[in-house]
């Protein structure tokens, strides 16, 4: 029984081999995967941060106009005495 054993020996080692390689390969491609993922991950960060920025200044260029346009329409709209001075 122990032949057997030892006898199967070099064959387990080349399976062995054969799988920490494949594995080693396999870890290569995914460390490559991830450091593409990180800069993807960067550049896509970078442009968010800029579409925000660009969207914020555009809100508040909008509620600048609305709010000249509300007040050139009723100036007394969000006042608390509107009732009172509203013209007829």
């Amino acid at each position: 029984m122990t032949e057997d054993v030892t006898g199967d020996m070099p064959v387990k080692l080349r399976r062995l081999s054969k799988l920490l390689e494949t594995t080693v390969e396999r870890l290569e491609e995914v460390e490559s995967l991830q450091a593409v993922t990180v800069g993807e991950q960067d550049e896509i960060s970078e442009r968010l941060a800029a579409l925000a920025e660009r969207l914020r200044i555009a809100m508040e260029r909008r509620c600048a106009c609305m709010t000249r346009e509300t007040l050139a329409e009723d100036p007394f709209r969000n006042s608390t005495e509107h009732e009172e001075y509203r013209p007829s």
